[in-house]
């Protein structure tokens, strides 16, 4: 059904992919730090769908056509650019506010499950890294589509392990600072986290 050795090859270089810091990553930790490992993993849950559409969207080979039609969703691309710009505004702004009230309003579950979301689809470059990496760990000499759902069964799930390792992480780290009286830096922190996310999409949309 799939080569062993291309499978093998695969998990380790999605290891790597998974092992450096993006955009998803940053949005991640940063629901953590401002509302625990609770918030975050409520971000890795939207994160992981926008993988699942992406994935989909590669594997089954509409990648071609979502190139085509790049420029007519760009304001979807460019809407999580300015989303996550105004949540690291937001997060600096209240860091006070923070502070004084641990639960505000404004960072509920499905605020950060949209950001999650919203910064998967984004990316210009995901849907685009999928489709390049995927036929390089197909043998041609076995049926496609058996590889494609084993390597999306694969790469989904390691990547949601990674992202709830962070989210726990910076769930301590919050924990930490609120147990020091330092909830104002938890609102700062994240903020910074949620901008350099808006940083990085730019850049990647910016370079299209």
């Amino acid at each position: 059904m799939i080569n062993p050795d291309l499978l093998l090859a695969f998990v380790a270089t999605f290891v790597v992919v998974c092992l450096l810091p993006g955009p998803v990553v940053l949005v991640v930790v940063a629901q953590s730090l401002c509302g625990g490992s609770r918030r975050g993993l409520t971000a890795v849950a939207g994160a992981t769908l926008g993988n699942i559409i992406l994935y989909i969207i590669a594997a089954t080979g509409l990648a071609v056509l979502a190139t085509l039609l790049a420029e007519a969703f760009a304001w979807l691309r460019w809407f999580g650019v300015g989303y996550l710009g105004w949540l690291g505004v937001q997060y600096w702004r209240t860091a006070k506010v923070v502070s004084d009230k641990p639960e505000p309003l404004v960072w509920q579950q499905r605020a950060a499950f949209i950001s999650g979301l919203v910064v998967a689809v984004s990316n210009p470059k995901a849907v685009l890294f999928y489709a390049a990496l995927l036929p390089l760990f197909i043998d041609a000499g076995l049926p496609a589509t058996p590889q494609l759902v084993v390597l999306g069964v694969i790469s989904i799930p390691m990547s949601v392990v990674f992202n709830i390792a962070y989210a726990l992480l910076a769930g301590k780290a919050s924990g930490y600072l609120v147990e020091h009286d330092q909830r104002a830096w938890i609102g700062r922190v994240s903020g910074g986290f949620f901008m350099v996310a808006a940083v990085l999409l730019g850049a990647a949309n910016w370079q299209r």
